[in-house]
């Protein structure tokens, strides 16, 4: 199975391209396509569940294993199920 990521909003505030997603994991890491060709700022907020015993970490403009790859999420340390907000800003 594969991570569950919809799209609440998509606009443009000034220069910059905004992406609101809500995000549901299914596996400890993946990454995710945010539709920007690179993210300048980030805002995480948790969503109806969490259930990781630790922090996970969600990293912008590069892949869960910190490559780099312009646009994408780098996400780890989630438990199957988790939910959360995002808000991203780029171009």
């Amino acid at each position: 199975m594969a991570w569950t990521v919809s799209a609440i909003a998509r606009y443009n505030q000034g220069t910059q391209r905004v992406v609101q997603l809500k995000i549901k994991a299914d596996a400890a890491e993946a990454n995710v396509d945010t539709g920007l060709a690179v993210i300048e700022h980030l805002s995480v907020g948790p969503g109806g569940h969490f259930g990781a015993s630790s922090l996970p970490v969600i990293i912008e403009n590069k892949d869960s294993s910190g490559t780099a790859s312009s646009g994408k999420l780098g996400c780890s340390g989630f438990a199957a199920n988790d939910e959360f907000y995002v808000i991203a800003y780029g171009r």
